[in-house]
């Protein structure tokens, strides 16, 4: 069963830190991905192996990383996309309320009781798109012990993925968070986009720019910023 399909009331707030796919996609009525079709089929073909990998997506500052388990999110929507896409339950860690406390005992307990919460069902991905803050609080709290429950859940128990978002210059901090990354998890790189995809995404913004603040791009002005 699908966040889509169990998550009557998207508003409501999840339990143990976690927003539902759904949800946090409501919480960005704007969001529309444009382009970027070559990194969602291959996030989705990752997630969906009979294998099936847990990822690191990574890219330079800018690129849109965390536009990707978006778009991903919002394809459920799209009657062509896969069922077994649809079916994935999405759910985005809040870092930050995960780490609020700043007591070890109880981030240690409350992380327990969001894996739980995380795998009553099969198909589900946890998205940790703050990894820059994950890597902190797991550092300055003392609690690496949350990092090896998360990976005897993806790797050994495999009831649950994951999906960090992270940026190039962290990677190899994110890496030495724990010795069995480099073969639980495969790596997206997230480009620049360019050619006409860059151009599609560039209009969209133009069209936003010009409904926001009711003026006139011209093409002329467009053709500079793409040249």
């Amino acid at each position: 069963m699908s966040d889509k399909a169990d998550n009557k009331n998207s508003t409501a707030p999840s339990a143990h830190f976690l927003r539902r796919g759904s949800e946090y996609l409501a919480a960005h009525p704007e969001f529309k991905l444009v382009g970027r079709k070559d990194d969602i089929k291959a996030v989705a073909t990752a997630l969906m192996r009979r294998d099936a990998d847990n990822l690191v997506i990574h890219g330079q500052a800018g690129v849109g990383i965390s536009s990707i388990l978006l778009g991903l999110q919002a394809s459920k929507d799209d009657a062509s996309t896969p069922h077994d896409v649809v079916g994935k339950r999405l759910y985005w860690l809040d870092v930050d309320a995960l780490f609020s406390s700043g007591d070890a005992g109880k981030i240690n307990e409350a992380f327990n009781k969001t894996l739980a919460e995380l795998t009553r069902y099969p198909d589900t991905v946890v998205v940790i798109d703050d990894t820059k803050g994950f890597m902190d609080g797991v550092r300055n709290n003392g609690v690496s012990n949350i990092v090896n429950a998360l990976m005897r859940e993806v790797r050994v128990n495999r009831s649950l993925q994951a999906v960090f978002e992270v940026r190039d210059e962290h990677i190899g901090e994110l890496y030495k968070l724990h010795p069995d990354f480099h073969g639980t998890f495969a790596r997206h790189e997230v480009s620049e986009p360019a050619g006409q995809e860059l151009k599609d995404i560039l209009l969209s913004s133009v069209r936003k720019l010009e409904e926001h603040h009711s003026v006139s791009i011209s093409a002329e002005a467009i053709d500079r910023v793409l040249s």
